[in-house]
């Protein structure tokens, strides 16, 4: 599914209205090369109390570079592990970044499933344009995420499992070496995955005493406005300053509200 089947027509402005264009060198998921770890981790208990922060990834990462001679490099899946950019990269100074966030779930009956997954890699090439990082085709992204998924996931989500879910996060970034203002002539994909148990067996879910609370976004703090540039998944519209405060009430999650009334989510 390509962005223009479902996102309104305001959002290819950019592109005068016109299909989002390829790069030289387009990304091929079928040139993956694997790296397979060679220190494994441990696998955490569904009930682990570590689970709540989020950060227990699992073995392996999609990394792929992108440069405006050449386009897209071939695939590569690594170990999970740190990324090297250089102090002035585009994203440290100008959040030159976009994200998506997808799960893949254990069911009841065993199978592994990913929820609408073109919809995310869709709207990841939407974000991608609008912020002049490079474009890809977004069925080839969900290749790579099928890919990470078959080498990790049936060990990060066994049989016994059933109910938790790994969570995906494709992600990319400009990384040219400039403070000039300027489109992003180098830029990284990667995708990483964190387990994420059961809200249920984590005491987040219907069955948890305390319920779901969730806060409402103040009026000062908009993220989305008509004209603005509120739907695309990045960063500055996802790191808002509310999450201290949903800290400090103890929040499960924030409701962002538009900026036309309180009442608009």
């Amino acid at each position: 599914m390509a962005p223009e089947d479902f996102l309104p027509a305001s959002v290819f402005r950019l592109t005068d209205g016109k299909p989002f264009s390829s790069t030289s060198s387009k990304l091929d998921a079928s040139k993956t090369k694997v790296t397979r770890t060679e220190t494994p981790k441990q696998v955490p208990a569904l009930d682990a109390p570590e689970l709540s922060a989020h950060n227990t990834f699992t073995d392996h990462m999609v990394y792929v570079r992108w440069t405006a001679a050449s386009g897209w490099e071939d695939p590569t899946i690594i170990p999970h592990g740190p990324l090297s950019l250089p102090p002035s990269a585009s994203v440290l100074h100008y959040a030159t970044a976009c994200f998506e966030g997808i799960k893949a779930y254990r069911g009841h009956d065993g199978k592994l499933r990913l929820f609408r997954p073109w919809h995310n890699t869709a709207r990841m090439l939407a974000s991608a344009t609008r912020i002049s990082l490079p474009s890809f085709e977004p069925d080839e992204l969900l290749k790579l995420i099928h890919q990470l998924c078959a080498l990790d996931a049936p060990r990060w989500l066994p049989s016994t499992a059933a109910g938790s879910s790994l969570y995906i996060r494709p992600t990319m970034v400009g990384t040219d070496d400039s403070l000039g203002f300027q489109a992003p002539r180098e830029a990284i994909l990667y995708i990483i995955m964190s387990y994420w148990p059961s809200p249920v067996v984590s005491g987040r879910g219907a069955s948890s005493s305390a319920g779901l609370r969730v806060q409402t976004s103040d009026k000062d703090t908009v993220r989305a406005w008509p004209g603005g540039s509120g739907w695309p998944s990045w960063p500055p519209t996802t790191g808002h300053p509310s999450w201290r405060t949903q800290k400090q009430r103890g929040m499960a999650a924030i409701m962002f509200c538009g900026c036309l009334a309180a009442t608009d989510v």
